[in-house]
């Protein structure tokens, strides 16, 4: 886990590369100003708030990826209320919330790479205040909110700076090398805390607000990330991966006393103090998904305050009470309402394996009727049509691809279509049985009817008769597009026939020895079963069927194999 935003980027298959310094010039120029700035004993810094009040505790913003791609929302601390306040086809993440300015600063790739944008706590009002070919993130607001402190390759490797509340007057804060990244200022604004891997892994560092005076706080051979000041200046709420997996830890402002407040088997991050200095808001996958928790400050009363049961609710951000409470609308936008209403119509499609749900990139959805077009899943299986006119009639459908079909195997329609919906879908192996049954002379034999039946384990129709099919004139038969009933499970699955053709058995003997397995969960499969055809004459009756008299022993024509199902897996 590197960053905030570079998460987020990397998780949605968009590549930010960190790379050395390619203009040294600028570097150097870079250093001698922030040097000179320093030492100047006449430079002003407006950082600074005269005091830093501790107030009551209000909503908290994060962002998730529960409707489609990642988007900044709010809710109350006891998880009521939840209301989404950006709403595009891009990556919004990352949100920082002012107390000063009432300002959320965010960060989208809705214009290509990622840059930094404002808005207000309502969602009202999005500007985009960073413009370059560059990445930045991690925006961090100065107390007064007249700043932001960010991370930026556009220099290369990720390194700290400075701008104005409107994007002008960045600065460059650090030039030590290696990744500087997730500054967080002092609540007096005299300080920002941040990480960086110039000595090695990720440290936390602290620096002075003009970029002078850098140093060290944690010195372990783990990473050390994600920094948070507390209200009242004298902790740094960080997260670390020295005990194993990432846990949420608190030390002094300078580096002592470093205590650990997290002990989960999953990974607890990105810390953050509530206005009031009592409790932390952070992220946990403790549950099988990132969620967003709370607990005391000294890491008691751990609580969910997110419930997403498909994607992930990550980097929280703590407002004060006093914040204006964002107002309750659906589908907010800082442009106004177009002429013609739109809609889109987007789902999620996923696979099971070992009680656990995994997104299916990579699968072709179509879109048919009023508008005709076809979209890919992404790398968390989600998929979006958007921009459908109001009214239309619109059709979702999945085509069998890859040798998997799709649940629930149907088109389904949209009739007049009025809002926002969603169809999900389920991706299911295909498995496919063929042959063909011959005479002792090579010879096609037609009209043989043959039943298939399934065995396995905890499906719920094992030893019955599932699909049933006939020799066509060629000798060949097919089983096609049959589906596991429980695809978590491998399956035998057996192949029994009552022959329909008078005078003939069948080699090798399909009731006998008609097992045809395993078929593996998520892996689609293709088996070939000949059968050879020899004629028996009087043994037959004028039914069609041989004489009881000359069945093996323990067995009957047509009936599933008996014998006692095959199962690898551990479940049986």
């Amino acid at each position: 886990m590197i960053g905030r935003s570079t998460r987020i980027a990397r998780r949605y298959n968009l590549s930010i590369i960190f790379g050395i310094l390619a203009v040294v010039v600028a570097c150097l120029l870079t250093s001698i100003r922030t040097s000179q700035a320093s030492k100047d004993p006449t430079r002003h810094l407006d950082y600074q708030t005269t005091s830093a009040p501790q107030a009551a505790n209000g909503k908290i913003y994060f962002n998730s990826d529960r409707d489609s791609t990642a988007q900044i929302y709010s809710i109350n601390p006891d998880g009521s209320g939840q209301i989404r306040l950006t709403n595009d086809t891009a990556i919004d993440a990352d949100p920082s919330w002012s107390n000063a300015s009432q300002k959320i600063a965010f960060v989208s790739n809705r214009d290509g790479t990622f840059q930094i944008y404002t808005m207000n706590a309502d969602g009202t009002n999005q500007a985009r205040i960073t413009n370059i070919k560059a990445n930045d993130g991690s925006p961090a607001w100065s107390p007064n909110g007249q700043k932001l402190a960010f991370a930026s390759d556009r220099d290369g490797p990720y390194e700290i700076y400075t701008m104005n509340a409107d994007g002008s007057g960045p600065t460059r804060l650090t030039i030590a090398g290696g990744v500087n990244l997730n500054p967080a200022w002092a609540p007096d604004g005299s300080k920002i805390a941040f990480q960086s891997n110039r000595d090695g892994n990720f440290q936390i560092y602290v620096m002075n607000a003009d970029g002078s005076a850098q140093t060290r706080l944690s010195n372990n051979a783990f990473d050390d990330e994600f920094p948070d000041w507390s209200p009242d200046g004298a902790k740094i709420v960080f997260a670390s991966m020295r005990d194993g997996d990432q846990e949420i830890y608190l030390m002094n402002t300078d580096g002592s006393n470093q205590t650990r407040l997290t002990n989960t088997p999953g990974s607890d991050g990105l810390p953050v103090w509530s206005p009031d200095g009592t409790k932390i808001a952070f992220e946990t996958n403790r549950d099988g998904h990132f969620q967003i928790y709370t607990m005391n400050a000294d890491g008691t009363n751990q609580t969910r305050t997110t419930s997403n049961p498909t994607g992930t609710d990550e980097n929280p951000t703590w407002a004060a009470a006093t914040s204006v409470t964002p107002t309750p609308t659906p589908t907010p936008t800082p442009t106004p309402t177009p002429t013609t209403t739109v809609h889109s119509i987007s789902g999620r499609i996923v696979y099971y394996g070992l009680g656990q749900q995994f997104p299916a990139p990579g699968i072709n959805v179509t879109l048919a009727g009023s508008t005709s077009v076809a979209a890919t899943t992404d790398n968390t299986g989600f998929y979006s049509f958007n921009n459908l006119p109001d009214g239309g009639t619109y059709a979702i459908s999945v085509p069998n691809q890859g040798g998997f079909k799709f649940l629930p195997n149907i088109v389904i329609t949209f009739v007049n279509l009025a809002s926002d919906q969603r169809a999900d879908f389920e991706r299911v192996p295909i498995y496919r049985i063929n042959g063909r049954i011959t005479n002792t002379s090579g010879l096609a034999v037609p009209n043989v009817d043959l039943r298939l039946g399934v065995a396995g384990c905890y499906g719920p129709n094992s030893n019955q008769f599932v699909l049933r099919t006939t020799t066509d004139a060629g000798g060949n038969y097919t089983f096609g597009d049959l589906g596991p009933a429980d695809i978590n499970y491998s399956y035998a699955i057996s192949l029994s026939i009552d022959a329909q053709r008078l005078g003939y058995s069948l080699i090798p003997d399909p009731v006998g020895s008609g097992i045809l397995g395993p078929f593996f969960r998520n892996q689609p499969a293709l088996i070939t079963q000949n059968f050879t055809a020899t004629y028996q004459g009087s043994h037959w009756n004028n039914t069609g069927r041989l004489n009881l008299g000359l069945q093996p022993e323990n067995s009957t024509v047509g009936a599933l194999n008996t014998a006692p199902r095959f199962c690898p897996m551990e479940r049986c």
